[in-house]
């Protein structure tokens, strides 16, 4: 009796009776898939072929692009081979007259033409979508302006941002939000009670007394404004305020500002500028800045601040940073206030290195009862924040350098995903319509505290591969794959195998609830979608990437995806009969434990393998594919609620 040959398709329809005749009906349903594949293979090499005509008669030379074409029809000439083997071998299967010699032989012959195609798939199949790459791949794109000439005003949108939008925490460990979002325990302590500031709004920063030229003066002496009341409030004891200090006046790197630009408001510690080891020292201070404040008039938005404060802000991290503050302590907060409203954000070090900046409230209309008392709990907040901060820049006699720092290579630690943004973010505060749809779901998730299974961004900016003129703007996301400061264990990016197969399985299957629950559909659960990671003693993480597709459940599948997915396998199953949307996620949850359960040897279990040992991106996506037309084939009737 000849084995059961190693096939990527197995039986496609469940039969009863003997096992003699399920067998032959077994062998039958899987001539007729040969047959189908066979010839949907015949076609699609025909067409290659003929594309490849086509070029060179119309004059194409030799190329990357007749390269393409070459692959393309060896591809599908691979896929024609293996399926003839399989369909012949089937056909002597069935045979009265076949011996086990001629058995044996055709299905070393298939098997050999399934090697051929495992090769060609692999060749046609692009690299790893996200490769190790070397530390100068990624370039940022710093060009230092004057701090209000930033803003998009004058010469479009240069230095750092973030999106109004985007209000979850982008730290793996969420030290942003513990530092300086105040929490359901705060509102509770502060009760329904209107904070002073809620009448301070009438002064508006039009400052109609003065010439607007005379604003500058007038601040520097004395700042009877909204924002200087804010201050004077709500300080820290032991903090100083600087009012429109150049960055060379407080000895701080030039980042995305010129040495000459000058904060609104500073707010910051002073420290001995010099000290021996016992302690004596020329009895000099320094100041180092910790925090940034930005004055609009109140006929501006705060929004249209926010760049030139993350640009302030930054130079003010990068100063902290050298001057010895672990990068996970860099933590500068910024507002924007015009006397009506205030919005805030912060700056952060991200990946150990990298300076990136986020935006932790909406702008608060303070003559809103709620958003008052929200503007004064996020006050409170920074004033708590800055108090810590004055005592590890004290402890750790912190000096700040004016080194110009190298931010213009994006670690290793960072991976990189371009065209996020258009370049009309600020001020009309314009953005692509996906991204906005993507950072909305992001924050429902956040807010639903999902944060093991689901890889964040950490932020935004302008940046350009090496060797390329061409900018463009980037999602800047955690490379798991690498260890750092904020990920002590690398994840895996090619699914288990073997028994470790079924524990991810579980894992994905826990991780999806969990996004469910929440109210979220990630849409396009492939396993290159995935990483993954066994702690010792510890359950397995799996953390699932790549969210363009992801959409609220009560939206429903958005429009311009519906035709695209018409005929995938995902849509194909119990969603097209029962229209939950979580079933384009469940379906593949179902079919990775289907496949990791299989029994060793089975048309299912090599092509899960393959899956796991594919390597590339695309041989696994193709691997992945043929697996749930399989699962499909095989489980519809499951699938659909119809089993016997």
């Amino acid at each position: 009796m000849v084995g059961t040959p190693p096939c990527p398709i197995e039986p496609a329809y469940k039969t009863h009776g003997s096992s003699a005749s399920s067998n032959v009906t077994t062998v039958e349903a899987r001539l007729r898939r040969a047959l189908y594949d066979e010839g949907r293979a015949e076609t699609r090499m025909e067409k290659a072929e003929a594309a490849m005509s086509d070029f060179t008669v119309n004059g194409g030379r030799d190329g990357p692009e007749l390269g393409l074409l070459r692959k393309q029809v060896g591809r599908a000439a691979a896929q024609f081979d293996e399926a003839a083997a399989r369909r012949v071998y089937l056909e002597e299967h069935l045979s009265s007259t076949a011996d086990n010699a001629t058995l044996q032989a055709l299905h070393a012959g298939w098997k050999a033409t399934i090697d051929v195609l495992k090769e060609a798939r692999l060749a046609f199949a692009p690299s790893s979508a996200r490769p190790q790459e070397d530390d100068h791949t990624f370039q940022l794109n710093v060009a230092v302006h004057s701090s209000s000439d930033q803003t998009a005003e004058k010469f479009g949108k240069q230095g750092p941002t973030c999106l109004p939008t985007a209000y979850f925490d982008p730290t793996l460990d969420g030290r942003l939000h513990q530092a300086l979002v105040p929490t359901p325990d705060d509102y509770e302590a502060h009760g329904e009670d209107l904070p002073e500031l809620s009448s301070w709004v009438l002064y508006k920063l039009s400052m109609q007394d003065a010439a607007e030229d005379e604003v500058g003066k007038k601040r520097s002496r004395e700042d009877k404004s909204f924002g200087g009341r804010v201050t004077a409030h709500y300080r820290h004891h032991h903090e100083k305020v600087w009012l429109q200090p150049s960055l060379q006046d407080m000895n701080l790197p030039c980042v995305y500002a010129t040495d000459l630009s000058r904060p609104d408001c500073v707010g910051g510690v002073m420290v001995p500028s010099s000290c021996d080891e016992d302690g004596s020292g020329d009895g000099s201070s320094a100041f180092v800045p910790l925090r940034v404040r930005v004055y609009k008039r109140s006929s501006r938005a705060c929004s249209d601040g926010l760049p030139e404060a993350f640009a302030l802000g930054t130079s003010v991290a990068v100063g902290l940073l050298q001057g010895g503050v672990p990068p996970a302590r860099v933590v500068v907060p910024v507002d924007v206030t015009n006397g009506r409203s205030m919005q805030f954000g912060v700056v952060y070090i991200a990946c150990d290195s990298m300076p990136l900046c986020w935006t932790l409230s909406e702008e608060l209309d303070l003559s809103v009862r709620g958003n008052a008392i929200k503007a004064h709990l996020h006050l409170r907040k920074v004033q708590q924040h800055v108090g810590k901060m004055v005592q590890l820049v004290r402890e750790r006699r912190v000096q700040v350098s004016r080194a110009a720092p190298d931010l213009t290579v994006i670690p290793r630690t960072i991976w990189a995903k371009p065209g996020c943004l258009t370049h009309g973010v600020y001020p009309a505060l314009h953005m692509e319509a996906s991204l906005h749809h993507v950072l909305s779901v992001l924050t429902t998730l956040s807010r639903a505290g999902v944060r093991d299974c689901v890889c964040y961004p950490l932020g935004f900016g302008s940046a350009s591969k090496s060797r390329s003129s061409e900018k463009l703007w980037y999602a800047f996301f955690p490379n798991l794959t690498i260890t750092s400061a904020d990920n002590d264990k690398a994840f895996n990016m090619k699914a288990p195998d073997g028994h470790l197969g079924s524990v991810f399985a579980a894992a994905l299957g826990a991780a999806v609830a969990q996004i469910h629950a929440a109210g979220v559909v990630h849409g396009d659960l492939y396993i290159s979608n995935t990483v993954w990671r066994k702690l010792a003693d510890g359950p397995m993480q799996v953390k699932i990437i790549d969210w363009d597709t992801c959409f609220h459940v009560r939206d429903d599948i958005p429009a311009q995806w519906v035709t695209m997915w018409a005929n995938k396998c995902k849509v194909r199953g119990r969603y097209s009969r029962n229209k939950d949307a979580r079933e384009l996620d469940l379906f593949m949850v179902r079919l990775v434990a289907w496949a990791t359960r299989k029994e060793e040897g089975s048309c299912a279990q090599q092509l899960w393998s393959s899956v796991a040992s594919a390597d590339s991106v695309g041989a696994c996506n193709d691997y992945f594919r043929e697996l749930q037309e399989h699962y499909l084939k095989e489980c519809l009737d499951e699938e659909h609620g119809l089993a016997a």
